[in-house]
């Protein structure tokens, strides 16, 4: 009865895709959460090609999934977010958002995500609990292909369960694109995880679209990787992965997944699996080839704007004085003077033509014959700096640093065939150094003499935790730039340099209160 059920559940939701296509769409299963199914079925079959007609005629080069549930605390980051979704029209987002059990008996549905349904390029589907947990049980069931009926309910209650733990739902991450399948355009070669703490930069500059067709994981790492021992993980807010049913049979070969009985007995994954379990067994474990290449913001200032994101930092040096805010001729306060922020938004314009890539598919190549590739070996388990896991799931590797450079360059981590040796590449980056001329009558300070660097993406993982997190409600415009030091607060710069907006820690009470 359960799986009949479920089959009418899921023909019904391919119904309501079906009278409602556009190029931007939410998808509810009911407009009131719990609900009952009334709508005539309609085989998924049938709807195939027109739901795949729905996208646009240019097939999108990667489709990127969040799994979203109603947030307890303000989530300011959304209307920009959103904005660098728009931004890059070549990547097609779909947002899976599903109520708890406990908002479905106050009757409270999903929540509205602001600036989704103006991205053409943005799909969302609402589920309840039970059709979001139902999916993932009828799925793994049809892998494992010895479910009884009475086992879809006992794979649900293990789920629920483990997800007071792992909050995010870590533990099924790798399996989003062909769980949620129904809703992800098959002719898409390549899907992603992202987090929504976050703004994207310019995937047409700063993905790897030369080498990508090439592996089967890519993972997103930070550039500042010059230790003697650096640490190699899938990283849970931006990972990409092939497409493929063999990608998927790997994976579900961990032994906590490879059968019926082991799921049920294992003890459970940690809250943060995908960095930990599953990042070990993946690289450690499977022949699928990988590729971790920079692509974060790493330092405490930078910019994020629609065309882009940006940082910068004062090579180490000491800040010359405390910060001391000026104030902008609107009445707003500044971290920087006018004459600063004109020539940080000058640096962002002269980096963008540094960066950008050849368009209509003439990509610049990402390796070049000045890059240097050596052998190395992962120790797993063994990583004695700071993590945010249990050790046992570490992985790392030591680079050669007499053969290498151990600054100024892009490192990239790599299996390149399956079951073959992994290597490490290295690749010029010479820093950019940017002198920010101030006024005559401005004071030298720290950020007068920076150096900068462009990334794929921002993400606010500390930021969002100060006291001085807020942002507008409308999200960035094309010609406006989003300046942050992760110590001292947000500004929002029009084109010229004018304060629109900013936020910023009250120098007197320390992280207490915002400005």
């Amino acid at each position: 009865m359960r799986r009949a059920f479920l089959g009418l559940a899921f023909s019904t939701v391919l119904f309501f895709f079906y009278v409602t296509r556009s190029s931007s769409w939410n998808l509810s299963l009911s407009d009131n959460v719990p609900h009952s199914f009334s709508q005539a079925s309609i085989s998924n079959s049938s709807l195939s090609s027109e739901f795949f007609n729905s996208y646009s005629p240019v097939v999108p080069k990667i489709t990127i999934i969040n799994v979203f549930r109603n947030p307890s605390h303000p989530q300011f980051h959304l209307p920009n977010f959103m904005a660098s979704v728009r931004a890059n029209p070549q990547v097609d987002f779909l947002l899976v958002k599903y109520t708890q059990e406990s908002e479905e008996q106050d009757g409270k549905g999903c929540m509205s995500v602001p600036g989704l349904a103006e991205t053409p390029n943005a799909r969302e589907v609402c589920l309840s609990s039970d059709e979001y947990w139902d999916m993932h049980a009828e799925w793994i069931c049809e892998r494992w292909n010895d479910c009884a009926e009475e086992d879809v309910e006992l794979l649900t209650a293990k789920m629920k369960s483990r997800a007071k733990v792992d909050l995010y739902n870590t533990f099924f991450r790798p399996f989003r694109a062909a769980i949620f399948s129904r809703w992800v355009d098959p002719r898409t070669l390549i899907w992603g995880i992202t987090d929504l703490d976050e703004m994207w930069g310019s995937f047409n500059r700063m993905f790897p679209w030369d080498l990508a067709p090439s592996f089967d994981i890519i993972a997103a790492a930070s550039p500042n990787q010059w230790d003697d021992d650096i640490l190699v993980f899938t990283p849970g807010h931006m990972i990409f992965y092939r497409n493929a049913p063999y990608v998927v049979s790997a994976l579900l070969q961990m032994p906590n997944f490879r059968t019926m009985a082991t799921f049920l007995k294992d003890p459970f994954l940690s809250y943060n699996s995908d960095e930990a379990e599953w990042s070990h067994y993946t690289i450690l474990n499977t022949n699928l080839t990988f590729l971790s290449f920079p692509a974060i913001i790493w330092t405490d200032g930078h910019i994020s704007t629609c065309d882009g994101v940006f940082g910068f930092d004062n090579v180490g040096k000491k800040q010359t004085r405390p910060y001391q805010y000026v104030e902008d001729g609107s009445g707003k306060q500044s971290m920087l003077t006018l004459g600063q922020r004109q020539g940080f938004i000058q640096a962002v314009k002269d980096q963008r033509g540094r960066t950008k890539r050849l368009r209509d598919g003439q990509q610049k190549q990402t390796f070049t014959n000045l890059g240097h590739e050596y052998e190395v070996t992962l120790q797993g388990g063994s990583y004695t700096q700071w993590l945010w896991f249990s050790q046992e799931f570490s992985v790392h590797y030591s680079p050669n640093h007499t053969r290498v450079p151990r600054y100024d360059v892009k490192r990239y981590v790599m299996r390149r065939a399956p079951n073959g040796p992994v290597t490490e590449r290295v690749e010029p980056n010479p820093p950019i150094y940017v002198h920010i001329t101030p006024d005559p009558t401005e004071e030298q300070d720290q950020w007068n003499d920076v150096r900068m660097g462009e990334a794929l993406y921002n993400h606010f993982q500390t930021e969002k935790y100060r006291s001085f997190w807020s942002l507008p409600e409308t999200p960035l415009k094309p010609e406006e730039y989003m300046f942050v030091d992760r110590s001292t607060g947000v500004e929002i710069w029009e084109s010229d340099g004018r304060v629109k907006f900013s936020s910023l820690l009250d120098l007197d009470m320390g992280d207490e209160n915002a400005i």
